[in-house]
């Protein structure tokens, strides 16, 4: 329980891989400046981000000031995945996969950023951008949530939720009843 950090921070995420995000700005408006400490509390990626993730397999999640670019960046700060194929938010990889965007088609993006499936009735021309329809639960037990927009609307005009395999099969076909899914927790969900 003693600190080993001093409160600093305007925001600061978890630890993983020895680095932890930590937002620098002073201000509470829409301007973030995310960088990522080490255990020590020394920066070692500097404060440049509008968003920022914790790391999973070398890679971390971040918006950059650039409007409209975002992408995973390695250890050393570099961008390495930064196309409009995209990771998504809090998306953690899992053998080198996680969970993605390539285009309008929803699946799983390698840690190039090469889409290496889609799943199948995941299109949807009328989503916008950077509308997500994948929570950020990332791959639990193997599974992982995702909207089956090919089917049709619920009563409460909502699509349907099931859940997807590291191969972007859906494991667990979608289901009305569900309203919203979370990640699997020792095989229960």
């Amino acid at each position: 329980g003693d600190i080993v950090i001093d409160p600093q921070y305007r925001q600061a995420g978890a630890f993983n891989e020895g680095l932890a995000p930590v937002d620098v700005s002073e201000h509470d408006d829409l301007e973030h400046w995310w960088g990522y400490i080490d255990k020590t509390g020394t920066m070692v990626i500097a404060p440049q981000f509008d968003y920022a993730c914790v790391f999973s397999e070398g890679l971390a999640y971040v918006q950059t000031k650039e409007p409209g670019v975002s992408g995973c960046i390695n250890t050393n700060g570099e961008l390495v995945i930064s196309t409009y194929d995209y990771v998504y938010p809090e998306g953690l990889f899992k053998n080198g996969l996680v969970p993605g965007r390539v285009g309008f088609e929803y699946g799983v993006i390698d840690k190039n950023g090469n889409g290496v499936c889609t799943v199948p009735g995941s299109y949807e021309t009328r989503a916008m951008p950077y509308y997500s329809p994948i929570r950020d639960d990332n791959f639990r037990g193997g599974l992982f949530p995702l909207y089956d927009i090919s089917l049709p609307y619920t009563d409460e005009g909502e699509w349907q939720q099931g859940f997807i395999d590291l191969q972007g099969s859906f494991a667990i076909p979608a289901q009305a009843e569900w309203k919203i899914c979370q990640g699997f927790y020792d095989e229960m969900c």
